[in-house]
């Protein structure tokens, strides 16, 4: 009878939740049909610490002209640029839910739906995209809308079906990606491997791991996935130093047959959600483990550059656009009762390396009246906004994040000898002191940031021989303190709230986030996921027993 009940209600769940495609779906024709590859990554490094690891991740391939769902296994979603046709034209779009799904809000050219994606690659790269008319992407699917997805590949194929180019787009955990093409016919390719279709090598120009630095060479083994003998994933990297030695050989290789999303079974699809999607939660902690023991190992950290000319920078979180406009308010006022005239003008960060970046440009109320001094701040990074709420003191900042660090570092570009003027004008006039508040809340804000702001003092002292500036006791304000706590909190009730809350986000960022307050929002999105997970078995059980 248990048995009988059981059956009944697996059986009722899938057949509500995974139906199978019926008829020809748009986008897949020939052998470029969306498949699921079962894989492995292996990782071994051999210089300056012997490491090793391996652990399982599911990649999906899809035609580029693939739209829609099959069944409730997987989606491609609908672009931006889609959307506003659909909506110009009188339309909606609605999307189906799926377990799996892959965003083209995700990829490069983020507005763009996949099949329009690469035209401006391949032009860049002097090439014909007509020249290629079918393309194939691998990539880890979203699953329950968390996805992490290090690198995705993109296989172009002739007129004939033959594998001529592979674009790598390839992110880190900082948000951050670049992209990478390799040739069948370059002629500095070298000789494959056996069972590789070619050998393409490229320069390192992207920080990707904390424990490589950003210099040296990639040798890839590109593989057919799409082989009509076996279609599996099989990418080989080789990673070497700006030296030429051999540092670490990462590869991700199928270890089951594929499964065909089209023509798989209702069953088939039921266990790959069930076994297989979990593991896109365990990837990023495994990743993060396996750091931790490259670390216990004494291996050298190298630190995050700012990403160079023709790569994607990460786009700022919510939290930090709220942050900037702070910012920009309070730079704002300080400028306008500048004792002199002064124009300043600030450069905004843009993700996008092929858009032009916006800028803001503030007046004092002397400007014009004598001569003008003139400041242009280029932030290239919206943390460069989110430090001076982390922090105690702009001064503080300014020296941990620009005067005591290298070039390659710097989250902001100050024109030479304008770094006293900037401390100059960020500060309010008269001596510190201690703030009129007697919130509780704040009592603890203050002492966090305290806390905080001392042990990144001495961190940094102990990497240069500048003097650090001064740590102020915990109860003292500083002068975005006493703009919007003091000052302002009556006329702008709202900053004086979201300031508050903007600090305690700044610091989370950089004490749980490493520094990125984009992990903040990672975390959000896995708790957000797991809820969803339970609340669809919840369903799904009462569901069935309402059934039976």
């Amino acid at each position: 009878m248990l048995v009988g009940f059981l059956g009944a209600a697996i059986t009722s769940i899938l057949k509500r939740y995974f139906k199978a495609a019926n008829g020809e779906t748009p986008g897949c024709g020939g052998k470029f049909r969306p498949q699921f590859f079962f894989c492995s990554t292996t990782h071994a490094r051999f210089i300056p610490n012997k490491h090793s690891f391996k652990y399982p991740l599911l990649y999906v391939g899809i035609p580029l002209g693939l739209k829609g769902a099959i069944g409730t296994l997987l989606s491609v979603k609908a672009s931006e640029s889609e959307y506003k046709e659909a909506k110009n034209q009188g339309k909606s779009l609605r999307e189906k839910w799926t377990f799996f799904t892959v965003d083209p809000a995700r990829y490069l050219n983020a507005a763009l739906p996949f099949n329009e994606k690469l035209y401006d690659v391949i032009k860049g790269h002097g090439l014909n995209p007509d020249d290629y008319p079918h393309a194939y992407l691998v990539t880890t699917p979203a699953f329950l809308g968390y996805s992490f997805n290090p690198v995705s590949y993109y296989y172009l194929y002739n007129a004939a079906q033959e594998l001529k180019l592979v674009v790598l787009e390839v992110l880190n955990t900082f948000g951050e990606k670049h992209i990478y093409l390799l040739r069948s016919d370059d002629p500095r390719n070298l000789k494959p491997r056996k069972g590789y279709e070619f050998a393409g090598t490229m320069e390192k120009v992207f920080h990707i791991s904390s424990f490589n630095h950003r210099s040296g060479s990639y040798v890839i083994q590109v593989r057919d996935p799409l082989r009509k003998d076996n279609k599996t994933v099989d990418v080989h990297m080789a990673v070497y130093n700006k030296e030429g030695q051999k540092a670490m050989v990462a590869r991700a290789f199928s270890n089951a047959s594929s499964f065909d999303a089209l023509s798989g079974s209702i069953l088939g699809g039921w266990l790959i959600a069930l076994t297989w999607g979990w593991n896109t939660f365990l990837a990023l902690p495994e990743t993060f483990f396996e750091a931790w023991k490259l670390y216990r190992k004494g291996t050298t950290i190298h630190t995050r550059p700012e990403p160079l000319k023709g790569s994607t920078k990460r786009k700022a979180t919510r939290a930090e656009r709220k942050m900037q406009n702070l910012f920009l308010g309070y730079l704002e006022s300080r400028v306008s009762a500048f004792g002199g005239g002064l124009e300043v003008k600030i450069t905004l960060p843009e993700s996008e390396p092929h858009k032009s970046p916006s800028e803001v440009v503030y007046l004092s109320k002397k400007h014009g009246t004598e001569e003008t001094r003139k400041l242009h701040i280029r932030v290239l990074n919206p943390r460069f906004f989110l430090r001076f709420f982390s922090n105690q003191d702009p001064a503080q900042t300014i020296w941990m994040d620009y005067t005591a660090v290298d070039a390659e570092f710097r989250p902001v570009v100050i024109e030479a000898g304008s770094i006293k003027l900037l401390k100059t004008v960020l500060s309010l006039p008269g001596k510190k002191g201690h703030g009129t508040t007697t919130s509780w809340t704040w009592y603890m804000i203050s002492r966090f940031r305290n806390w905080k702001t001392d042990r990144e003092l001495r961190d940094t002292s102990a990497k240069t021989k500048l003097s650090a500036p001064k740590l102020y006791d915990s109860a003292s304000f500083n002068a975005l303190d006493k703009f919007f706590l003091v000052h302002n909190r009556v006329a702008y009730p709202k900053s004086y709230r979201m300031y508050q809350w903007s600090v305690v986000h700044a610091l989370l960022a950089d004490v749980i986030g490493f520094g990125d307050a984009g992990n903040l929002e990672l975390y959000a999105s896995i708790l957000k996921a797991v809820g969803a997970v339970t609340a669809a078995i919840v369903v799904n059980v009462a569901a069935a027993l309402h059934i039976c």
